[in-house]
């Protein structure tokens, strides 16, 4: 039987609902939430956040709710207010949850240059030291898809990464991960100016031609007119 909006924001909604109906899964893995945020359907994700819809279960490939929310092809507030509820309901979110592929959340918002996204991420203690199954972390897909200064710093600097400042060891293994990350990007820097710097001298030479052939008309004008004197 189908409803309808207005009776979804009914008094029934007011009663508790039982977690197995809420976190229901279907062949994928996916809850009701799962779809909801993937499909953009943000009040209703809110209406199961609020009645208690555990926002850390993973789909079959590994993704939470907010793996989803970074996947998104828009850079919108709703992971502001996907943290708003379940601060409000006490449900801590795993916010460095790791897929299948080992992409994090903060991997993901990278991977679509979600600016916003990203920064609220690291506010809220997302570790940019992760590495995927290719080794990638956070500042490598930066280097890769993004030039953005500020955002970069914040991922140098590790804004969050450690809950506990004097912890050295991940402060160290941090460390680590970003010299790797700034290596693998200068390494593509260094190819791709190459590439660059060879078509600027082939515009070098050709400009250089032109000028060339621009001296020696002027010197072979300059000539017939000294033979006409």
């Amino acid at each position: 039987m189908c409803i309808t909006m207005s009776q979804v924001g009914s008094s029934n909604t007011d009663e508790e609902h039982p977690s197995s109906q809420l976190d229901a899964v279907d062949k994928s893995g996916c809850t009701a939430l799962h779809r909801a945020v993937s499909l953009n359907h943000d009040k209703v994700a809110e209406l199961l956040l609020r009645k208690g819809a555990n926002p850390n279960l993973a789909d079959e490939d590994g993704q939470t709710p907010l793996h989803l929310i970074c996947k998104r092809s828009h850079d919108d507030d709703f992971a502001k207010k996907f943290f708003e509820i379940t601060d409000g309901n006490n449900q801590p979110v795993d916010i460095d949850a790791v897929e299948n592929s080992g992409l994090t959340p903060l991997h993901w918002a990278m991977y679509n240059k979600h600016k916003n996204l990203a920064k609220l991420l690291l506010k809220r203690g997302a570790n940019p030291y992760l590495v995927d199954e290719d080794g990638q972390t956070a500042l490598h897909i930066l280097c890769m898809h993004w030039d953005d200064d500020e955002l970069a710093a914040n991922l140098l600097l590790g804004t969050g990464a450690a809950s506990n400042p004097d912890d050295e060891s991940i402060l160290w293994q941090g460390s680590n991960k970003v010299l790797t990350a700034v290596y693998h990007c200068s390494s593509k820097f260094s190819s791709w100016f190459e590439e660059y710097e060879t078509k600027v001298l082939q515009i070098l030479c050709y400009v250089l031609m032109l000028i060339i052939i621009y001296l020696l008309s002027l010197v072979i004008n300059n000539k017939k007119n000294s033979i006409k004197i």
